[in-house]
């Protein structure tokens, strides 16, 4: 709800019309009748390649329990297929769009020559070297070429242990099987150039130590570079959207305050629970119901105590009921 509101706030006045699509496993059920009634549009896709036909014997038997979510974060290929859109940007449900991103969809513009445009996660690299794409940020131009591609790539399974995809080193770390290690290999090792990382600080900011020593300014970048930008003392108005990782999820009722990412991840909480705020004044359900006292600057009420059991939950039904048999 909080996205799909976020998204809309922060493209009304592109120039490029926006739609909502989720697009979600057969075995999602009780979310679809919400998410339809919040205007996405819902589109059942099981998972692309089915694990007994994968040839690769090793990662035949070990991508169920990869990553977050095994086989089924291949289901993100399938935002490749969407070729009625001019761009499709797939966004993990955890994420804030705070700011237009219509610098990446221009055609002519900066990023018009790429077929991808992603960010790395450096925590997960080697000093330097084979950085898997984050998973929860991918602008692509979609092409039934690409989807086919890493569809069959998936399927011939050339994963090898401790060297990933096709030997090349691409995969070889955690969630590398999948989404994260399977674009790196595409973009960076079969068809460089065609893709493009951007500025994790401003895209899918996720508040993370770019050093591998903690505290700020100790040890050395994990980009192999000398001077690395460090997202936790990135202003808030500089962000263009956040990915909620390392800052955990709002509705957690995030209590932190004297970590290294504690003030900016507070600050990005603060602002989801504005776009909440928003959203349920338009609907006519922020009212007297949230009397939540912990951080009420901000939180606005919505958190009775930190952790996800203080969180006062979002009240479809009664969106629901003010928008029977019409939707928004």
């Amino acid at each position: 709800a909080v996205l799909g509101h976020a998204i809309r706030l922060a493209h009304a006045q592109s120039p490029f019309r926006t739609e909502l699509v989720a697009i979600v496993h057969p075995e999602v059920v009780v979310a679809r009748k919400g998410l339809e009634l919040l205007g996405w549009r819902v589109l059942e896709r099981d998972v692309p390649v089915k694990v007994e036909d994968i040839k690769g014997e090793y990662l035949r038997k070990h991508i169920r329990n990869n990553g977050c979510c095994g086989e089924r974060e291949l289901l993100k290929l399938w935002a490749y297929t969407l070729v009625q859109y001019h761009r499709v940007v797939h966004l993990d449900m955890d994420s804030m769009v705070l700011q237009p991103l219509d610098e990446l969809f221009a055609d002519p513009g900066p990023y018009s020559a790429y077929q991808a445009l992603y960010t790395y996660d450096w925590n997960m690299a080697r000093r330097g070297k084979n950085p898997p794409v984050q998973g929860g940020f991918l602008v692509i131009k979609p092409s039934m070429a690409a989807y086919k591609d890493l569809s069959a790539i998936v399927t011939e399974g050339d994963f090898q242990a401790g060297r990933g995809w096709g030997g090349s080193g691409a995969g070889a770390y955690w969630g590398g099987m999948t989404i994260q290690g399977l674009l790196a290999y595409y973009y960076r090792i079969l068809h460089p150039g065609t893709g493009l990382d951007v500025n994790r600080c401003v895209y899918n900011c996720m508040a993370d130590n770019p050093r591998d020593v903690g505290g700020f300014g100790k040890g050395e970048c994990r980009d192999g570079t000398e001077n690395c930008d460090d997202c936790r003392l990135k202003e808030v108005e500089a962000i263009k959207n956040v990915h909620f990782t390392i800052c955990q999820k709002p509705w957690t009722c995030f209590g932190g305050t004297n970590c290294p990412y504690c003030p900016l991840c507070r600050k990005l909480h603060a602002r989801w629970f504005d776009i909440r705020r928003d959203m349920e004044r338009g609907w006519g359900t922020y009212d007297k119901r949230y009397t939540g006292s912990f951080d009420k600057e901000h939180y606005h009420g919505f958190c009775r105590r930190s952790g996800a059991g203080g969180y006062s939950a979002i009240p479809l039904e009664k969106f629901a009921a003010a928008h029977k048999g019409g939707g928004q």
